[in-house]
């Protein structure tokens, strides 16, 4: 299954990487192996805005993003921000003001005016068309990518069920080995689109409404064809998607060193 060009100069950047907690750097090139996963991380991780999100990205903001984390696998939903308080054993106040920047990076989907948590890459309480299932709970991912990297970032085994952009036809996949492997995928020819769309703005309603599911090579190129022949992205194995999933978001939740 052939890649489709995105950003010709995408194996030509630098791989740029910011360090979430002492030895832990984000991305983790050293889980990419293919060189179309290499070249649509290159171009997600500048779409994204790893520079916004990573510099001056300090201890406190970091708790308060991992706690959100393991609440939403746990609960299947986001905190409320005085569940969140109780859990940090920080003033509200304080809890707020982390929001407010991890919002402003990009890292937590947070609406200020009502103080309610939506999510926090890469699941949400919002309908999106990927279910993961983890362990009793479920959630839903952002996007394709994001379904394929939940499972390795909580180190769980997880099902995800989405559809095909195209036709709506169901894709069940089953993650193991710590959500680092298919077990099985139905349809067996399911692949994914990484597409790329830049944005200032929220990457949950820019980057990852390009990121998706197709049941077969058919399906994505007749939607490729009628509905995007110009969008730049990259067409991925579900393996190749897994890669590209770890890489973003393994660190996100990897023990700091020391």
């Amino acid at each position: 299954m052939n890649s489709t060009a995105g950003t010709a100069a995408a194996g030509q950047r630098t791989n740029s990487t910011f360090e979430v907690r002492p030895g832990v750097k984000f991305p983790d090139w050293r889980v990419v192996t293919s060189q179309p996963a290499k070249q649509a991380l290159t171009d997600i991780v500048e779409a994204f805005g790893i520079e916004k999100s990573f510099a001056e990205y300090d201890a406190g903001q970091d708790r308060v993003r991992v706690l959100v984390l393991r609440f939403m696998a746990a609960e299947g939903r986001a905190p409320a921000v005085d569940e969140l308080t109780e859990l940090a054993a920080l003033p509200a106040a304080k809890i707020l003001e982390h929001l407010r920047i991890l919002k402003k990076k990009d890292l937590v989907v947070f609406d200020e005016a009502s103080n309610r948590i939506i999510g926090a890459y890469p699941i949400t309480e919002r309908q999106t068309e990927h279910l993961v299932v983890i362990g009793q709970r479920q959630i839903h991912a952002m996007c394709a990518i994001d379904a394929l990297g939940t499972g390795s970032m909580f180190g769980q085994d997880i099902k995800i069920k989405s559809s095909c952009r195209a036709t709506g036809q169901p894709i069940s996949i089953e993650l193991g080995a710590g959500g680092t492997e298919i077990k099985s995928a139905d349809p067996e020819t399911a692949l994914v689109w990484s597409g790329i769309q830049f944005s200032d703005g929220c990457a949950a309603d820019s980057l990852c409404t390009v990121l998706a599911f197709f049941s077969s090579d058919r399906a994505f190129d007749s939607w490729r064809a009628s509905e995007h022949p110009d969008t730049p992205g990259y067409r991925l194995t579900l393996s190749q998607g897994i890669e590209v999933g770890r890489a973003i978001f393994d660190p996100f939740l990897a023990e700091a060193d020391g």
